[in-house]
């Protein structure tokens, strides 16, 4: 499976202060149309593409729209709330990573959920400590791609795990995707949310139940995703593999 090229090593004005953006590569899981499935028109919050969602409403059109929301609204967040101030280190190294998804076809969570008892069994494997330093672990890290097998699975430390995903960065080769991230920025930096989904604190069920639904007369059941988990205050840290609860976004 090919990876996306990103990153672009320089320093850019993100809410007034400067910030080095280096994107990355990510590896995306194909995603299949399930046959037979029943599809309601909807609206993307983040790009207003219109499509057929299937199965439980959805705010956003793919991972990609997902992952660019979710940068944009933790970005602007922060630089607010450190105006006139340095970023922390672990949010300004956030920002990054979560820009780095978005622009390379976003974070697909889903694929890389965890069961509990494959969590137990790769916890008890490591015996609990970090495969890389011994320290005790805080993440639960795919190797290469999605793929949820023990095989493909190892506890790490955070700062392993940054170190890791430090390691995957890549220069940004192609003018669309610096196109993609230069949007992205303008987005970050609008004196005004240039989106309702760019305001933190922007609520996906209410869009789900309103403008997202193009069919006026579709039903909107709705379940918790990662919006509702920052909402109850689970922000995280740097991690970004599902099998780690207190280290996701």
């Amino acid at each position: 499976m090919a990876a996306v090229m990103l990153a672009c090593m320089q320093t850019v004005r993100v809410g007034g202060v400067d910030l080095e953006i280096t994107d990355s590569a990510f590896p995306l899981p194909a995603r299949k149309r399930r046959v037979g499935a029943i599809s309601t028109g909807r609206t993307c919050a983040s790009c207003s593409t219109t499509w057929l969602a299937e199965g439980r409403p959805k705010a956003y059109c793919s991972p990609a729209c997902e992952s660019t929301a979710k940068a944009i609204r933790y970005a602007r967040k922060k630089t607010d709330e450190y105006r006139g101030r340095d970023l922390p280190d672990d949010v300004h190294y956030a920002i990054r990573i979560k820009i780095a998804h978005a622009v390379s076809g976003g974070y697909d969570k889903a694929a890389r959920k965890l069961t509990p008892e494959v969590q137990q069994a790769v916890i008890d494997r490591d015996r609990g400590l970090c495969v890389l330093c011994g320290q005790l672990w805080a993440e639960i890290d795919h190797i290469d791609g999605p793929d949820s097998n023990p095989s493909n699975l190892r506890l790490l430390c955070t700062k392993c795990h940054r170190g890791v995903t430090e390691a995957h960065l890549r220069p940004i080769t192609d003018s669309a995707t610096l196109e993609l991230r230069d949007r992205l920025l303008r987005r970050i930096d609008a004196p005004e949310p240039e989106r309702p989904c760019d305001q933190p604190g922007w609520d996906w069920r209410n869009w789900c139940a309103g403008p997202g639904i193009a069919d006026p007369d579709a039903d909107a059941e709705l379940l918790l995703d990662d919006d509702e988990m920052e909402a109850r205050g689970t922000e995280g840290g740097s991690g970004y593999d599902a099998g780690s609860r207190q280290a996701s976004w």
